[in-house]
């Protein structure tokens, strides 16, 4: 399964990992896997790159089920608007 190019930064996906992580119906293994997300993140998008590829090859099914989990939470359903320098 090819993977859709990062388009954003990596502060903007620790931010959305954190936003995902309050979902309130993650299992402690739901959770356990997007903390990992979260912190590749925060070190590099590099490291998330690599974390993302990880998780999809051997979670695909669980990261689904906590996209669904998230979205009837109304959670991630949108980017957070960053300023833009002009």
């Amino acid at each position: 399964m090819a993977l859709n190019p990062l388009t954003r930064t990596a502060e903007e996906y620790v931010e959305a990992m954190s936003e995902w992580l309050t979902c309130k119906k993650l299992t402690n293994f739901e959770t356990a896997l997007i903390s990992i997300l979260r912190d590749a993140a925060a070190k590099s998008i590099g490291e998330f790159d690599e974390a993302r590829a990880h998780m999809m090859r051997n979670y695909a099914l669980v990261i689904w089920n906590c996209v669904s989990k998230g979205r009837a939470e109304g959670l991630c359903k949108e980017w957070k608007k960053h300023a833009e320098v002009a």
